[in-house]
Parts: C-alpha cells; structure tokens; sequence
C-alpha cells in the first residue's frame, strides 16, 4: 500500500505555481509521488474563490484582522495563521472535518501552521504520521533583513522578529526530522531538531535548443534578469547596477523578465526611453526558456533574502555566463567556482563584469544547457524523502 503525504501549506499553490515557494512545494509533492506515494494537499487561504482542493480552509476575517493591534510591524503575512491556530481553533475544526483514512506524513510547509499541525495530530488520520518541518529559509533572519532593508527596524520589529524565531525552533524540537534549503539552515535547525536532512532547492529541466522567440534575434546581445517584484530583487538591481546603465556596450541592454519590471520601469525611465533597460513583464515558459537560453549574460544581483534562490539554479543551468553576488549563491556555492561563473559584491566591479560579458566573441553555438545532475529536482529532494519514508516504520 503505498504511504499517504499530507501537505499543510501557508498559502494557495496553482497549478502552475510561479514563485519560489509554490514552485518548491508542487515539487516536493513531485518527489514523493516519484516514490510511489499519494500526496493530499491542504492550503490555509483567506478568500472562499482560493479554497479549490477538498482538504483546503479558509482563515477568518476576524483571525485575518484582529492581530493587526498597535505595536505589531505592518504587513505581518502568515504568521496570522499562527496566531489564528494558538488562539482558537476555526482552522483544525475545518480540516478535522475532512479528513479520512490515514496518512503517513505530516510535511508542513514553513513554520506558519505548525500549531495547527499539532492540534491535528489527535485526529486518527494524523495520529501516527511522521511530522515533517519543511523549511523553506529561516524566517526569523528573513524578516530582518527585509524590514532593515525598508528601513523599518524598530522596538516592534525586534519583538515580532523573536517570535518568529521561538516559532522556529518550536517547529524544528517538535518534528520529526526538518528539511533543510541550505547548509547554514541546517546548522541552524540542528541544534533544536531531532533529526535534519538537507533538502536544497533545484531546477526544472531546461530544453536542448532554445525555442523561437524575440530573444532568439539577441542573441548573446543582452543581459538578462528574471525575478519578481520582491523587494530584495529590485533593491538588490538597484543597488548593484545604479540608476545609470550607460556602461552597456553599444548595441547591447539588459532584458528583464517577470514582475520585476513594472518597479524597475518607475526607478529607470530614462534607460527605458534609450532601450538599455527593456521588460518582458510575465511571461510562459517557453519565452522564458528562450530568454535564459539566448542571453549572453544572466545576472543575479541579490543581496538580502533567505533560503537559495531558485533563480540561481535556474541561471546554473542554462549554461549561459552568470554575474552574482555572493549572497545570491547561498546553497550553490560549489557553483561558484566554475568557469563561467563571476562572483561580485561591489557595484563596480558588477557592472564591469556585465560589459566585459556582452563585449566578448559569442561562441558559434551555445553550450548544451539542461540541469546537471546535482541541479534537477529530481536529485536535490531524493535524499530528504528516503529519509522521511525511513521513518514510517519505527512508528507503526
């Protein structure tokens, strides 16, 4: 009979998930169903039009905006859905309702719902599942640096940040093993775990030729940055690039994909007015497979954040040149020394790096791009989940 996985998740996860976090959770879910087991999704959202699975429930609007009292930072996320489980209990009531069977794995996504999963586990569908704390980054540091980032780091802002963390670690102690993005995370959560694995973001398989598209004309010709509308990711371009690109060779400017580019237009009008700064906005993925597969440099100007970013992988394994800090290597820093690959944190020495990239001789043909090994989904979370389905056993 094949294992039972349920996965408890802060936020609603598309069927084409697009941001990091739903990307990594669709792909967990992949891994496990590789293995042979059934996975059963349970997203916590905060509109009815979102609850599209059986097993999903709604927070209340009352749990969604009685937290939000003096002292707390604005945009306080999902840490109202702890707030809701340790003050109430409309949350378990929802998915204890619809449970049935039993599972064999409790993988909660990011700490947020951790005290729903403990009071989900007196349910006799949970009542012997393996508890997996599926972290995602260590979202005490996280919060940090984006609240120092916008300038935000006060009285209240320490307070909530130790919450956070105590949240954490109550996580870590009280699962059965933590999956961990990063080995800094690891040495992190291994002085509170019983058992941790390391679980390091990969990437999807890229194409072996790019597909035609408007990048294919550019070929080698452009810079190219994907990202989201983040605050890390347009602070981190701004702050590594200035608000001049006149260093561009002629003939040549940096192509941006994703929700990025509405900010980025706003904070550069004048290089979009000359060309040098062009946006692709979202785009479906053969586009973005041309984008990445044609550019003849992809940039990673990322100086805050935790976790690894799934961009960096993605960069990896295009095979094109990559720029990046750093910090934007955190999880890939075996990568970073390969050719190819430049390391820069100054803005300087960035933007020479950029010039000097789209300046050089193109190759006649690009390099077989396609993930290596350690890269692919498929290797990066095989470990973490023979390690879990090791665990059932000892519970039975």
């Amino acid at each position: 009979m094949p294992a039972r996985v349920l996965q408890l998740c802060p936020f609603d996860i598309p069927d084409a998930p697009t941001s990091g976090g739903q990307i990594r959770i669709a792909e967990i879910a992949r891994a496990y169903r590789a293995r042979g087991c059934d996975v059963d999704r349970s997203c916590v959202v905060t509109r009815s039009r979102d609850m599209r699975r059986h097993l999903d429930v709604r927070m209340s609007w009352w749990d969604r905006t009685r937290r939000k009292h003096l002292g707390k930072p604005s945009n306080l996320g999902q840490i109202r859905q702890h707030w809701s489980a340790v003050n109430g209990g409309s949350l378990a009531r929802q998915l204890s309702q619809k449970l049935h069977g039993h599972y064999d794995v409790l993988q909660v996504e990011h700490p947020w719902d951790f005290a729903l999963a403990r009071q989900l586990r007196s349910h006799p569908a949970l009542s012997r599942a393996v508890v997996v704390y599926s972290s995602h980054n260590i979202e005490s540091e996280f919060f940090e640096s984006v609240l120092k980032e916008r300038s935000q780091w006060n009285v209240a802002a320490v307070r909530l940040r130790q919450e956070i963390e105590q949240l954490e670690r109550e996580a870590s102690s009280g699962a059965d093993i933590v999956w961990a993005v990063t080995q800094h995370d690891l040495e992190f959560f291994s002085r509170s775990a019983a058992a941790c694995v390391l679980a390091p973001n990969g990437c999807r398989e890229l194409p072996s030729q790019p597909p035609p598209s408007a990048f294919t004309a550019l070929q080698g010709r452009y810079a190219l940055f994907v990202a989201t509308g983040g605050s890390a990711n347009v602070n981190g371009f701004v702050s590594m690039l200035g608000g001049d690109l006149s260093f561009l060779p002629p003939g040549t400017a940096i192509h941006t994909v994703g929700s990025c580019g509405e900010p980025l237009a706003q904070l550069f009008p004048s290089s979009k007015v000359r060309g040098t700064l062009v946006h692709h906005g979202v785009v479906d993925q053969a586009t973005l497979d041309s984008a990445l597969l044609n550019a003849g440099v992809i940039l990673l100007p990322i100086r805050s954040g935790g976790g690894s970013n799934l961009k960096t992988a993605e960069a990896l394994a295009s095979g094109r040149p990559v720029i990046g800090t750093r910090h934007a290597f955190r999880g890939y820093e075996d990568w970073a020394r390969l050719p190819g690959v430049y390391i820069a944190d100054d803005p300087q020495t960035f933007r020479t790096a950029i010039a000097r990239s789209l300046d050089a001789a193109l190759p006649p043909h690009l390099p077989p791009p396609g993930p290596r090994p350690s890269l692919a989904w498929s290797q990066t979370l095989a470990a973490a989940v023979e390690r879990t389905l090791g665990l059932i056993p000892t519970r039975s």
